[in-house]
């Protein structure tokens, strides 16, 4: 998932959370929010409070760098989809010749 190169920060515990936001957003994509919310809600029930709070600000940061890049990542699912099917193909097609 290609991602924008900057996401305005205004501290170095921000800087540091969208750093971690965006390599979880790299790693899980559209999945990331659902995780991150979980990963927030188990703390919260352990009683790890400050713990569940990073996870909610790392959930509000990868929103925000997921609604950054929906413009440039529009037909990414079509592209990847039409690319997995060409591969597919051509991977296929040699095989079916022997």
């Amino acid at each position: 998932m290609a991602l924008p190169s900057q996401i305005s920060s205004r501290s170095r515990k921000a800087d540091l959370t969208e750093l971690a936001a965006r390599k979880f957003v790299e790693s899980h994509g559209g999945d990331a929010l659902g995780i991150l919310g979980e990963r927030a809600a188990m703390a919260e029930e352990r009683g790890h409070k400050i713990a569940a709070n990073t996870w909610r600000d790392l959930a509000a940061a990868a929103a925000h760098i997921l609604t950054a890049c929906s413009a440039t990542t529009a037909g990414f699912s079509a592209k990847r989809a039409a690319w997995r099917a060409s591969m597919a193909s051509s991977l296929r097609g040699p095989v079916g010749r022997l």
